[in-house]
């Protein structure tokens, strides 16, 4: 109870301070009564009792004062005086607080924005229950170097039934999808995931409407589908009865075509695997699963991505061992003469490190500390100011400190107005963060996963509260006691040239020396960013994507057999219609060679490659062991795509109009599986195909690639390939990777599959986009176009992520050079003013400016060079931390260094150049008067 009174005592003077005096007051003239009564009692006059008592008590006002100072609200009292003189003594010097709070806001909002990233791409939760515990499941393909291929269901059957490491293992594959409107036919691109039933409890997350897919509507195969909340807004306006209605989906049956009944409606905020994934169907749905699932060892039956929970007492460690072991048994087990087989070893990988990728975390993480330093020069800017500011205020605190004012409550009031600076800075910084995060959340979207979840949530501010109370700390304390710590007596004597100003002087220099060398290692590591994305750029792709528009389309689905086509062979019929679809297909492309202003246009299956090149073929007298491992890629292309990308013929020719039709043959040809390899060859009707250099260099190092025969599938329905060309690498995994092997087939459309157009003009390659569209939908109506770009703009989008980077640490270290800059700046200039005798004495006795300026120079670049010299020799060791985000440069990179060693040098320089041409300025006889 006397705390509480205590509290609520405390609250009223605090609150109600005119009324606790009063009260006091009473007190005081009750307690005084008390003892003139008691001294009248004793025998004394009423005029001896009265003066007695007050004798007794004391000091009227300085008792009040031991009793007001006794209680806790004393202290916050005094904390408000303290503040209210430094928000006095703050305003009296405007320019000094302006730049104090503009430096400290920097410093801070840049911080914050970058934790507000950080926060939201890394710390922020993943919309899944205790997602740490999930991680995705891959099987690890060492032998070609791809560690996250997927895996054949027997295999998952077998991880799900002996695993212990996890509590339950689902599984998925996300496809391409197409939504039909049933009153318009309009038709909308989308991505579905055929998923277990089991998905969403391994993901712990349930449906806000309906249900999730059950294990009966696996095993029943059920045309249903669990919905994204928002498809539910988007699609169906949000309404209540969304459960039980259709859902007219696109499709050859394959994966979930058809019409399909909404059971549920997953929550906002929900993805999986990616938010471009809307709606999910069970996995039973797929049309081939009857068949696959009973397959292990085929590449058509590796379709599944597995997704576990660990199980309570796992950790990622203990998983990994367990599914080891297994793999080494499922090995013993089962032998597999599959030349492409990848074996039983599997990669864990937990979700997070999927969905942001290890590379990005890193590079957050490293800028999040290159901010940090940025903030370090904020405070010893701002600690340089305070100590300038001290120097010239010592006088002051000498009479104070001689009046009675102990060290102490001189420290407190000094660092009172260091909590004002850096409140108030802070305060100006969340607001610039807040600017900032909106501008990187809009500039970075298509570059940095989650970003769009960028907010200021309480995470951001109390990080920014820590912020600013750590940078009030580093910036207040050691100018607060250094001012405090010179004698009285010393300061009040004529000139005040104490010893006390010699410390401040030698304090001031250090945080130069602080300032310069943290403004080295972000220069130096902001160059090596620089020179790499130069070097990136350099890189030849082995194409020109100059002036080439870049066109998505998504084709419509076949129309229905007719009455005579019912009537034919299955062969005929569709050989027929794949002959129909490319003379469509050319159709197009002649009428878009027509337009104006177009020198070439072509097809190809995907212009750029964003995943592993997982193809395998066997070689008829190759062995696989004997083959060099790596990636492999098949591409498909029009005739016209070589020479719309301008891409250089090594050897032999292009593919032709002809070869497509050499590959319809070569589709739909008769092949026996139960002959040999040479056989099947023997008997083989071959489709041709170019080659580029590295699939050379890999399969046919020491022969003429030309005439050369592969196959894929061997066991099974057998492809034969003859190679008739050789072209230069293409870069079509981006500008970072190395060309890897590929080998381009002839282009045959499929109904609703998915092309990129490619038409190269001689203008602005977007303005011909409307014509372009038009000719789509004239020639083959129901196409949707779903991405209008270029080609030199979508190569970029592969180093976009670099170059966020690469910006956001140039920036960084550019504000730490302007802030070393002006640090520089304020202590020459202060460093004028103090010897403005000493110049005025030079002057007089004949210096030139030009002897003037060089001192003053010379003397002002002692600090900073100590400065470059120690950054220096620590970026040699910090930059190392970049090593795997630079490009052709290594992270001791000596022209990187020597650069920024310059330029933070001509930026000293010319930060000393202006306090020494206002010295070369001064008249002698005035500053001889003035001291």
């Amino acid at each position: 109870m006397s705390l509480l009174r205590a509290a609520r005592m405390g609250l009223r003077s605090l609150l109600n301070k005119a009324a606790a005096d009063d009260e006091l007051d009473d007190e005081v003239r009750h307690y005084i009564e008390m003892a003139t009564r008691e001294n009248l009692r004793a025998g004394m006059s009423p005029a001896e009792a009265a003066r007695a008592a007050r004798l007794s008590f004391g000091g009227v006002e300085a008792t009040k004062e031991r009793v007001r100072a006794g209680a806790w609200e004393a202290a916050v009292e005094a904390l408000a005086r303290d503040l209210r003189y430094a928000v006095r003594g703050l305003r009296r010097s405007p320019a000094f607080t302006a730049i104090a709070i503009v430096t400290l806001a920097l410093g801070i909002g840049a911080n914050t924005a970058m934790f507000s990233v950080v926060n939201a791409v890394l710390l922020r939760p993943l919309p899944y229950r205790d997602a740490s515990r999930l991680a995705l499941i891959f099987t690890d393909d060492a032998r070609r170097g791809l560690h996250e291929e997927r895996t054949a269901f027997r295999t998952i059957a077998d991880w799900r039934a002996q695993a212990h490491g996890f509590q339950d293992i689902a599984y998925f594959t996300a496809n391409r999808s197409t939504l039909v409107d049933a009153a318009s036919g309009a038709r909308e691109r989308t991505r579905s995931a055929l998923a277990s039933s089991n998905l969403f409890s391994v993901l712990g997350v349930a449906p806000v409407r309906g249900r999730p897919i059950s294990a009966d509507d696996e095993a029943r195969r059920a045309p249903i589908a669990v919905i994204s909340y928002s498809l539910w807004q988007r699609r169906f306006g949000g309404t209540d009865d969304i459960v039980g209605k259709t859902m007219p989906v696109e499709g050859d049956g394959k994966f979930g075509g058809g019409s399909l009944t909404v059971i549920g409606v997953m929550p906002a905020g929900f993805y999986f695997p990616d938010k471009q994934t809307e709606f999910w169907t069970p996995a039973t749905t797929y049309w081939r699963f009857t068949r696959e699932s009973t397959e292990r060892f085929p590449q058509w039956a590796r379709r599944w991505i597995a997704v576990g929970r660990l199980a309570p007492e796992a950790s990622l460690a203990n998983a990994r061992s367990d599914l080891a072991r297994i793999g080494e048994r499922l090995a013993a087990t089962y032998q597999s003469d599959i030349p492409d087989f990848p074996g039983f070893a599997t990669n864990i990988v937990p979700v997070l490190d999927r969905v942001t990728g290890v590379d990005l975390q890193s590079a957050l993480w490293v800028l999040l500390g290159a901010v940090g330093l940025v903030l370090l020069v904020s405070c010893a800017n701002v600690a340089n100011l305070l100590l300038a500011r001290g120097a010239s205020r010592q006088r002051e605190l000498a009479v104070r400190r001689a009046l009675g004012a102990e060290r102490s409550r001189l420290v407190r009031q000094l660092l009172a107005e260091s909590a004002v600076l850096a409140s108030v800075g802070g305060l100006l910084g969340v607001a610039l963060a807040v600017w900032t995060t909106r501008v990187l959340s809009v500039a970075a979207a298509s570059r940095v996963p989650r970003i769009d979840e960028v907010a200021a949530d309480p995470r951001v501010l109390i990080f920014a509260a820590g912020a600013s109370l750590v940078a009030g700390l580093l910036f207040g304390v050691v100018p607060a006691f250094r001012v405090t710590h010179a004698d009285a007596s010393e300061a009040l004597k004529d000139g005040g040239h104490t010893s006390g100003g010699v410390r401040l002087r030698r304090s001031r220099g250090v945080l130069v020396v602080v300032e310069c060398s943290l403004a080295i290692v972000l220069l130096a590591g902001a160059g090596l960013l620089v020179r790499s994305l130069a070097r990136l750029r350099s890189v030849d792709p082995g194409f020109d994507p100059r002036g080439v528009l870049t066109v998505r389309l998504e084709l419509p689905p076949e129309a229905p057999l007719t009455s005579q086509e019912r009537n034919q062979r299955s062969v005929t019929v569709e050989t027929a219609r794949a002959a129909a679809s490319k003379q469509r297909a050319d159709q197009l492309l002649a009428r878009i060679r027509s337009l104006p202003g177009v020198d070439a246009a072509g097809f190809v299956d995907d212009l750029f490659i964003t995943g592993q090149g997982n193809e395998s073929i066997t070689i008829p007298g190759h062995a696989m062991d004997s083959l060099a491992a790596g990636e492999l890629n098949e591409g498909q292309v029009s005739a016209g795509f070589f020479p719309t990308m301008r891409v250089p013929l090594r050897r032999g020719r292009y593919l032709t109009d002809g070869d497509t039709y050499d590959k319809i043959r070569a589709l739909w040809a008769p092949d026996r599986t139960d002959l040999s390899l040479a056989a099947k060859e023997q008997n083989a009707t071959l489709e041709p195909v170019v080659v580029n250099e590295t699939f050379v260099k890999r399969f046919f190092p020491t022969e003429d690639p030309i005439g050369k025969r592969f196959c894929i599938d061997p066991t099974n329905k057998t492809y034969w390939y003859v190679i008739v060309g050789v072209i230069r690498d293409m870069q079509r995994q981006g500008l970072e990777h190395a060309a890897i092997a590929e080998y381009f087939a002839p282009y045959l459309p499929r109904p609703t599959g998915r092309v990129d157009l490619l038409v190269r003009v001689k203008g602005d390659p977007l303005a011909l986009a409307p014509s372009v569209r038009r000719v789509v939908a004239d020639v083959i109506p129901n196409t949707l176009v779903s991405e209008v770009s270029t080609a030199d703009r979508q190569l970029g989008d592969f180093s976009a992520q670099r170059r966020f980077q690469t910006a956001l640490l140039a920036a960084f270290a550019l504000l730490a050079l302007v802030l070393a800059g002006v640090g520089i700046y304020g202590v020459v200039h202060y460093a004028v003013a103090e010897r403005t005798k000493e110049i005025g004495v030079r002057v007089a006795l004949g210096a030139a400016p030009a002897d003037v300026i060089t001192l003053v120079i010379a003397q002002g670049m002692h600090m900073p060079a100590v400065g470059i010299a120690l950054g220096l020799a620590a970026s040699l060791g910090l930059t190392r931390v970049l090593s795997h985000l630079l490009f052709g440069v290594a992270a001791t990179d000596p022209i990187t260094f020597i650069g920024v060693g310059g330029l933070l040098a001509v930026a000293a320089m010319a930060a000393c150049y202006f306090p020494a041409r206002r010295a070369a300025l001064v008249d002698p006889v005035r500053a001889l008067r003035q001291e």
